[in-house]
């Protein structure tokens, strides 16, 4: 029997791309603040205008307001 690799299901005997973005099925894991696009054999979520994506490793799927910072005061922004 044959396989496909992760990304990829049998069709008519042949491996085909599975598009986690359609939106009639998603098999995506991106956050609704993103926008899911399909590459060959896997995803990529890219935040939506006005989100960015956190440096934490355990945060990576997320995306964050822009302005979460905008209620911190002066004094906590620059340092002192």
């Amino acid at each position: 029997t044959c396989e496909c690799d992760l990304g990829f299901r049998m069709n008519d005997g042949e491996c085909e791309n599975i598009d986690e973005c359609d939106n009639a099925r998603p098999d995506h894991n991106c956050p609704c603040t993103a926008t899911c696009e399909d590459t060959i054999g896997s995803f990529t979520c890219t935040c939506n205008e006005g989100y960015q994506t956190p440096f934490q490793l355990d945060l990576r799927n997320q995306c964050l307001d822009n302005g979460d910072d905008s209620n911190l005061d002066a004094s906590q922004n620059d340092g002192t």
